[in-house]
């Protein structure tokens, strides 16, 4: 399985980065970085969104792979917002060490944060 990534600027800033994971030629995941989230509270600070396996490779590992690979892209902080009712989501994030921070009001969404120690 192949790993590539895509960046996005905005104004000459880093806004997007957009990774997709690749098996035997099938997008078999994919997750965004969005550093918006970093500019606006002014630190080194980004959201993940758009985490996503395919349903026929569910099971196989992909996601935790995606999970390992993000935590090594050296943000300290990293928070995502989680459907409600998505709890395989919840579920992989809390192994990951995320924790509900609050919900969100807007769409049934859940707010979730992990600080990443060094």
């Amino acid at each position: 399985m192949k790993k590539y990534e895509s960046v996005q600027y905005w104004d000459n800033n880093k806004v997007v980065r957009l990774f997709v994971y690749i098996d035997k030629g099938d997008i078999v995941g994919s997750y965004q970085i969005d550093d918006k989230l970093h500019r606006a509270l002014n630190k080194k600070t980004v959201s993940f969104n758009w985490f996503y396996v395919h349903d026929m490779y569910r099971g196989r590992g992909i996601g935790k792979r995606m999970m390992k690979d993000m935590m090594k892209l050296g943000y300290p902080e990293i928070y995502c917002l989680v459907e409600q009712d998505n709890l395989s989501a919840q579920c992989l994030y809390a192994k990951f060490g995320f924790k509900y921070e609050s919900e969100f009001s807007e769409n049934n969404h859940y707010y979730w944060y992990k600080r990443i120690e060094k």
